[in-house]
């Protein structure tokens, strides 16, 4: 499981992949983020939200206790951004990933993301053009009939390739 330390989460999500070997690697959200940082080498990569310039977006936090969205295998339900973890973001940039990965990339953009605002959009479409599905149908976050209705679908297209 990964958390708000960049390093040791690409680490963690790096060996997952080279045990692994996935299909299809897909982030949300600052999850999208690491999913453009990791060595996905030809592996198909989906972002859905990714928070792509996360030292604007977590400044706010740092010091806070924030609570995870989804349960977590090792029970830790909140976390706190430390000042060391938040320096950390500034070693990474997602933009030239963005580039290296654009012949296996594909983006899902919330018009209506009130973390990100246009930012992820503004950013990804002028890389990615032909590959960036824009929606209204959601916020910043995924909910369950949006997963089941229209992710399944662009992955599956997405693997057919």
């Amino acid at each position: 499981e990964v958390d708000g330390n960049v390093k040791s989460s690409l680490e963690k999500i790096n060996k997952a992949i080279k045990e692994t070997k996935p299909n299809i690697i897909i982030g949300s959200s600052l999850g999208g983020y690491y999913a453009l940082l990791c060595d996905s080498d030809d592996i198909p990569v989906l972002v859905i939200n990714p928070s792509l310039f996360p030292k604007e977006t977590l400044k706010k936090n740092v010091g806070k206790e924030l609570t995870y969205y989804s349960k977590r295998e090792d029970g830790k339900q909140t976390y706190t951004l430390t000042q060391e973890d938040y320096d950390l973001f500034g070693n990474y940039d997602a933009i030239p990933k963005v580039s290296e990965k654009k012949d296996n990339l594909w983006a899902i953009c919330s018009t209506k993301d009130e973390i990100l605002g246009n930012s992820h959009i503004d950013a990804l479409e002028p890389i990615i053009p032909n590959r960036i599905t824009k929606t209204n149908e959601i916020g910043h976050r995924l909910d369950k009939k949006f997963i089941k209705n229209t992710l399944i679908f662009d992955v599956d297209e997405m693997t057919e390739l």
